[in-house]
């Protein structure tokens, strides 16, 4: 389980305080497919990064299977994000010089790669409808490819926890719907808990919750 408990994020640009998260309280269940509305400056991605443990809150609690993530040292930080969570980027983040397969095995690098772990990367590309695209470099495949690259790479540690920042933000609205597809199966197959970060309505529809931010806060929550 994932719970916020009045989390805040203030930033300082001058004399000016900036709530990006202002007093967020959530639970979320092992394996929900959730997603966060909002428009921009709502506190989406500052959520996201919370969350994912990538910035630490101003005040309040991020606490991951009982983890209380703000109050423990860097290293555990780290290897809690290694084989906890993993992330999906709007831009992808692919190395343009490494292939498919090269880009989705980036996560195992620090531990070493064998057969067995090349094996898994090819059944994730298989998994995201890639598996013959597994040798073609990132200036080879389309926006919505790239996308799948970088869902594989996410999974690739077998992470409980997915957090994906406008994973459709990048590609036309037909493969928005089959990412959003993939996802759900992900979800479905892995039993993975996915957070996505979306300003596309739509698209939020296909999850089990929507949470609407606005100025730092909860707006409204509903289930579909």
């Amino acid at each position: 389980m994932i719970e916020l408990i009045d989390l805040k994020k203030y930033y300082k640009i001058g004399d000016i305080t900036v709530k990006a998260l202002d007093g967020v309280s959530i639970k979320i269940e092992d394996g929900e497919f959730l997603s966060i509305v909002g428009p921009s400056g709502s506190g989406k991605t500052t959520l996201l990064d919370q969350i994912g443990a990538l910035d630490t809150p101003t005040s309040g609690n991020v606490i991951i299977d009982g983890i209380d993530i703000a109050k423990v040292p860097k290293s555990i930080l780290y290897r809690l994000r290694r084989e906890k969570i993993g992330f999906i980027f709007q831009d992808h983040n692919l190395i343009a010089s490494l292939t498919a397969l090269e880009n989705v095995l980036i996560p195992l690098l620090p531990e070493g790669i064998d057969q067995k772990k090349y094996e898994r990367a090819l059944k994730l590309l298989e998994a995201v409808g890639l598996k013959e695209r597994a040798l073609h470099k990132p200036s080879e495949l389309s926006a919505g490819q790239k996308q799948r690259v970088a869902m594989a790479r996410a999974l690739i540690n077998n992470p409980k926890i997915i957090l994906a920042d406008e994973p459709t933000g990048s590609v036309d609205t037909k493969t928005g719907k089959e990412i959003m597809g993939i996802l759900k199966q992900l979800n479905t197959n892995f039993n993975t808990t996915i957070i996505i970060v979306t300003h596309d309505l739509e698209m939020a529809r296909d999850t089990e919750r929507i949470i609407f931010l606005r100025d730092g806060k909860i707006d409204k929550e509903t289930k579909v």
